[in-house]
């Protein structure tokens, strides 16, 4: 039974681009749980552009190896659709083991690698996230 912790609203150059919240069991985080990264998206953004920006921070949360993310990259191509205003993708975190994707409450698939789960939340969850106020309201604590 997963529980809301905290939320978000993300804006980028003042224009607002998505809200963000995270589901725990009993509203208590942790990697090694499973939790929901819903995501609704207040823009037109195209999949293919979800995919690469996705890439470019999971690369900045840790380098990792070039081969991987580039299969990784590819990979989320194949999972996340254009997305339009209203539309909610919701990551599902299955800890060392996979992480499945829904759009709108319909299963899109998933990236069976721990290291891909790790890394992809970790855009938004990891202490070297490029946006760590949002961490912090992501997890309740601002």
């Amino acid at each position: 039974e997963l529980a809301p912790l905290g939320g978000v609203r993300f804006r980028k150059f003042g224009f607002h681009v998505y809200d963000a919240n995270l589901w725990a069991p009993e509203g208590k985080w942790s990697w090694q749980s499973l939790f929901a990264l819903d995501i609704r998206y207040a823009r037109n953004i195209k999949g293919k552009a979800l995919a690469q920006k996705s890439v470019e921070e999971m690369e900045r949360v840790n380098a990792g190896d070039e081969a991987k993310r580039k299969k990784w990259g590819e990979q989320m191509e194949r999972l996340f659709p254009d997305v339009k205003a209203g539309d909610r993708l919701t990551g599902i975190h299955r800890p060392g083991e996979a992480a499945r994707f829904y759009l709108n409450g319909t299963l899109r698939g998933e990236v069976r690698d721990a290291a891909f789960t790790k890394l992809f939340f970790g855009i938004w969850l990891s202490p070297r996230t490029s946006q760590p106020q949002l961490r912090l309201a992501l997890l309740g604590r601002s």
